[in-house]
């Protein structure tokens, strides 16, 4: 199979609906297999996806036994489209992420004969129309880690404090623009090489696929994936490629916020699973010294 889109659910009915519709529609479909990792759901999500898309051939739905966190989830699937379908290209893409541009592929395939990529982040728009496409590199020494892991620590505890909390928690990923979800065609938006990419939408090429059994270090369960992604790739001198060519919308946070309608218990979370990824960067970088 050429093109394994990878999904990963985790409880998100509605979002991975919508996420199966928009690749549906995509040209190109014999060259298209989909595979959704449900992520240890356990409310009957994943049996109501199944018997939705039962008619459709193309869709593989596989089950964890329990909830294994993003990277470990995501290398599951990625496992599956590598060796049960010899994927060339692999699309890892989470649920509330929407692809409507129906050339993709074909876009895809023109961009690598480009570019040679090993890696592709597409532009990733979100809902309220920023773009997270590249990232600004924000982790790239130990100092700056154990800056983010320091500000974590004060974050997490001024949850418990009868505070506004809302310039405390400033979003971590910036992204190096904000413009209109449709784009001004006179914005200077341009192909950028070996940039950190965003982990809601990424493209791995055979370049890649052919070298590495799973594309996310597993010991994180959520949060700071892509430092990581960046950081091994980068030593093994892979390439990195963001292109505003292709385009995704991206719903955000759905599954986080699913689970916490508690924006306090939200951010609990999000600080500690942070902190702890970045430890896990952290002890790669004293590795290599």
């Amino acid at each position: 199979m050429k093109f394994c889109f990878v999904i990963l659910h985790y409880r998100t009915l509605k979002e991975t609906n919508k996420c199966l519709q928009f690749l549906k529609g995509l040209d190109n479909q014999d060259d298209i297999q989909i595979i959704v990792v449900d992520n240890g759901s356990k409310d009957g999500s994943l049996k109501v996806l199944a018997d939705n898309m039962k008619e459709e051939s193309n869709i593989l739905f596989v089950e964890a036994e329990y909830n294994v966190g993003f990277a470990k989830g995501n290398n599951l699937g990625y496992t599956i489209a590598k060796y049960k379908y010899q994927a060339q290209y692999i699309v890892m893409m989470n649920s509330d992420v929407f692809i409507q541009q129906k050339e993709f592929i074909r876009l895809i395939e023109e961009i690598y004969g480009q570019t040679n990529f090993d890696i592709l982040g597409p532009d990733i728009i979100t809902k309220a129309g920023e773009h997270q496409n590249p990232l600004m590199l924000v982790h790239d020494n130990i100092g700056r880690i154990n800056k983010t892991i320091f500000l974590n620590r004060i974050r997490f505890f001024a949850t418990f404090l009868p505070i506004d909390l809302k310039k405390l928690f400033k979003n971590q990923k910036k992204s190096n623009a904000k413009i209109m979800v449709q784009p001004d065609p006179n914005m200077d938006r341009v192909q950028v090489e070996n940039c950190p990419l965003h982990g809601a939408c990424l493209i791995f090429s055979g370049n890649f696929v052919s070298l590495h059994e799973f594309p996310f270090y597993p010991d994180t369960f959520l949060y700071g994936e892509e430092d990581i992604l960046y950081y091994l790739g980068q030593k093994e001198k892979e390439k990195f490629v963001y292109s505003p060519r292709v385009q995704v919308l991206h719903m955000e946070d759905a599954s986080t916020n699913l689970c916490f309608s508690d924006y306090k218990k939200k951010k609990r979370f999000i600080t500690k699973h942070s902190s702890k990824s970045l430890k896990v960067l952290k002890e790669l970088m004293n590795r290599s010294k």
